[in-house]
């Protein structure tokens, strides 16, 4: 419960206000990056932007088993460094 409470906080503060309704197959390993960028550098949060990476890599596996991506955009995509 704890788990799904952060992951919804996630989506609707951090990954929805910015990318709204885009389907799954519109957004590229650039999109991620420059989130995952200005999460963990300009709002020195390097912490919430490997838990926004985790959850986003499981959408789009999730997305790409489905049949509605192609690939996962998140696994070309840097791991965020930790303190």
């Amino acid at each position: 419960p704890k788990t799904r409470r952060e992951y919804a906080r996630i989506l609707h503060r951090e990954i929805r206000p910015r990318w709204g309704e885009r389907l799954a197959n519109t957004i590229s390993s650039g999109d991620i990056s420059d989130l995952l960028f200005e999460v963990a550098e300009d709002r020195s949060t390097p912490v919430l932007a490997a838990r926004i990476r985790a959850l986003l890599s499981k959408l789009f596996n999730f997305a790409e088993h489905r049949g509605l991506t192609q690939q996962n955009p998140v696994s070309t995509t840097a791991p965020i460094e930790l303190p």
